[in-house]
């Protein structure tokens, strides 16, 4: 897929060095010459323009790009100057990131088809991780949900998934096991990796350092924390 990231500022680098990684087609755009040349080696398709320009920016190939993101953190005038001018041009896709609620609110207004806000949603994920000791990653899905890796409690450490049960006494639904297992290389030299068990059955053995990855109610999670 075709992507253009204005704005290559500390999020938008990343984004932009993330998704060609993943194979896409990335144009990265800003202003600033430096983050441009910083970002050409991992990113080809790099360009210095001023997005605040209308000629500039239908310099692009807007129409023949699946989504535009603008992720321009430092200046709330400048990011809805591009995000107008950007709808102006019916982009097919249009992601803008909020600096703020207020940001967020006039974003909505323009009718931006996706906000993300990085900074609070990492806030948040990271709120409910040091909440819940132990949880090795988390993904808030939304006030009440989450997608968290737990460590297999070392009550349940030889029980089967059956015997377990998450989803009757827990209310979690378990979807993968993370599993620890060694493995030697091309120089029969050991190594410990982790394997991910997307398909298992109810007479899995859980295992001392398998990660269980389940999806349910923060409330749950805390009370399958005690445990």
């Amino acid at each position: 897929m075709k992507y253009i990231v204005i704005g290559l500022g500390n999020f938008g680098s990343v984004l932009a060095e993330r998704l060609t990684m993943m194979g896409h087609e990335v144009i990265g755009v800003d202003m600033d010459p430096h983050k441009v040349e910083d970002l050409k080696q991992s990113v080809a398709g790099t360009i210095c323009l001023d997005s605040r320009e209308p000629s500039a920016l239908n310099a692009l190939p807007l129409k023949e790009t699946d989504a535009v993101f603008v992720t321009i953190g430092e200046d709330f005038g400048t990011s809805i100057h591009v995000i107008a001018l950007l709808k102006q041009n019916n982009v097919k896709r249009l992601i803008g990131r909020a600096l703020s609620p207020l940001h967020k609110t006039v974003m909505e207004a323009i009718g931006v088809d996706e906000i993300i806000m990085p900074e609070r949603e990492y806030a948040e994920m990271y709120a409910s991780r040091i909440e819940m000791s132990g949880v090795s990653k988390s993904y808030i899905v939304d006030d009440t949900h989450a997608i968290m890796e737990v460590p297999v409690p070392k009550l349940f450490v030889g029980q089967t998934v059956e015997a377990i049960n998450v989803d009757e006494n827990f209310s979690l639904l378990l979807i993968a096991i993370k599993r620890t297992v060694t493995e030697k290389n091309l120089l029969w030299l050991t190594r410990e990796t982790e394997k991910l068990l997307e398909k298992f059955d109810e007479q899995t053995t859980l295992q001392e350092k398998d990660i269980l990855l389940m999806f349910g109610k923060l409330d749950d999670f805390k009370k399958f924390r005690e445990m």
